[in-house]
C-alpha cells in the first residue's frame, strides 16, 4: 500500500480530512452466554441454565447469521422528538447502563461480549454512533434537534428497559459502542451528551474506555485493507478456517517507517490521552483498560478492574482460564510483531531508542 493511500486510510478511520494528519495531532477531546465460576455453578437451577442457553443460542444466531456484530438495528424512529421520555431504572432493578468507548481494531466486540456474559446478561453492544468517520458524521448530522444531546441517555435507557425483564435483578449490563471519532466528540450534541451522561445518578452511566497500542491497530488495519475483503472482521472460537485465513494475511504486512510511522503512532497515543482527558474533565464515571493487559497476560487483573468498576460479575479470585472460557471470538493476531511485519528490521530501526520502542513485541 502506498504511503499516500495509507495516510488516507488512517485519516478516515480516525476522523480526519486528508490534510489533517500532516498539520495537526488528534485535536479532541462471548458463543455468548454466561459461564459461572465453579463455586457458583451449584447455585444455579436447571431451569435457569436452560433459559440461559436458549438466550445464548438466540443471540449467537442473530450476531453471526442475521444482523452481524457491527450492524446497527433499524432504529429510524429514534431521531423523532417523540422518543425523549424514557427514564432510566435504578441499578438494582435493571441491567447497568454502560458505554464502551473504543476505536476499531481494539477488541471491542469480544470485550463487550465477555463482560455481558460474565455479568449475567449476554448481549451485543452495537457501534451506535458509527464505526468510522463518515458514518459518525452522518449519525450526528441526522439527530433531530428535539432529541439533540439526549440521544445517548435515551438510547441506553431504551436498551435497559428492553433488557430488564430478561435478567435477574441486580445483574447484567446493556449499552452501545461510541467510537471516539473527532467529529462526534466535537459536535454540540456529542459534547452535550457527555455532560448529560456525567449528570446521571441511580443509575450512573459507566463508560469503559478501551485502548490498544497504535502499532497493533495499524497492523490490524493494514491486514484487513491488504486482504481486499478476503478475511472476516472476527473469527468465532473454534473456527479454524477463519483463523487460518487471518494468519495467512498477517505474515507479510508492510508498514511505513521513519517519520511517517513515528507521526502515525504519536497521533494515536495523543488521541487516546485526549479522550481520557475529556472523560476525566467532564466528570464521567469511567475506567481505562488496555487491550494487551486484557488479552496478553496470564492473570485477570485488568478484567477484575472492569468488574469491580461495574460492581457486577466476579469480584475476586478470577483467573484467565475462567475469562477465556467465556470468549466467543478468537484472537486473530499473532503475538510477535516479527512474525507479521515484512519490513520488521526497518520498523525496529525506526522505533529503537525512542519513546515508542515499548510498542514493539
Amino acid at each position: 500500500m502506498k504511503s499516500s493511500e495509507l495516510r488516507r486510510t488512517l485519516n478516515k478511520q480516525n476522523g480526519f480530512n486528508d490534510g489533517d494528519i500532516e498539520s495537526e495531532p488528534f485535536i479532541t477531546g462471548g458463543a455468548i452466554g454466561r459461564k459461572l465460576p465453579t463455586t457458583q455453578k451449584s447455585q444455579e437451577s436447571s431451569s435457569s441454565r436452560t433459559k440461559r442457553w436458549i438466550l445464548t443460542i438466540a443471540v449467537a444466531v442473530v450476531s453471526f447469521v442475521g444482523i452481524g456484530l457491527h450492524s446497527v438495528p433499524n432504529d429510524s424512529n429514534f431521531f423523532s422528538g417523540a422518543n425523549t421520555g424514557c427514564t432510566l431504572a435504578p441499578e438494582d432493578e435493571a441491567p447497568l447502563p454502560v458505554i464502551l468507548m473504543a476505536h476499531g481494531r481494539t477488541g471491542s466486540s469480544i470485550t463487550w461480549m465477555t463482560i455481558s456474559r460474565m455479568t449475567g446478561f449476554p448481549n451485543i453492544a452495537y457501534e451506535y454512533t458509527g464505526p468510522q468517520a463518515e458514518r459518525t458524521k452522518a449519525f450526528f448530522d441526522s439527530i433531530d434537534p428535539e432529541v439533540g444531546s439526549h440521544f445517548a441517555v435515551q438510547k441506553i435507557c431504551r436498551l435497559q428497559h428492553k433488557g430488564k425483564n430478561n435478567v435477574t435483578r441486580g445483574e447484567g449490563v446493556v449499552g452501545f459502542q461510541w467510537k471516539p471519532i473527532r467529529y462526534g466528540l466535537e459536535h454540540e450534541y456529542g459534547i452535550g451528551a457527555l455532560d448529560e451522561i456525567a449528570a446521571q445518578n441511580d443509575p450512573g452511566i459507566r463508560v469503559i474506555h478501551l485502548t490498544r497500542s497504535p502499532l497493533d491497530r495499524l497492523i490490524s488495519d493494514l491486514k484487513h485493507a491488504q486482504s481486499n475483503g478476503a478475511i472476516k472482521a472476527h473469527c468465532a472460537t473454534g473456527d479454524e478456517d477463519c483463523l487460518k485465513e487471518h494468519h495467512q494475511h498477517e505474515i507479510a504486512i508492510q508498514l511505513p517507517t521513519g517519520k511517517e510511522l513515528m507521526r502515525s503512532l504519536n497521533h494515536g497515543l495523543t488521541h487516546d490521552r485526549q479522550v481520557a482527558d475529556i472523560l476525566a474533565t467532564r466528570g464521567i464515571r469511567h475506567v481505562h483498560v488496555d487491550y494487551d493487559r486484557l488479552y496478553h497476560l496470564n492473570r485477570a487483573d485488568e478484567w477484575l478492574r472492569i468488574f469491580k468498576f461495574l460492581g457486577r460479575g466476579p469480584q475476586e479470585n478470577l483467573t484467565m482460564e475462567e475469562v477465556r472460557s467465556n470468549f466467543d471470538l478468537a484472537p486473530t493476531t499473532a503475538s510477535q510483531h516479527k512474525d507479521m511485519i515484512a519490513n520488521f528490521d526497518e520498523v525496529w530501526t525506526t522505533l529503537k531508542g525512542t519513546s515508542l520502542e515499548c510498542l514493539v513485541h
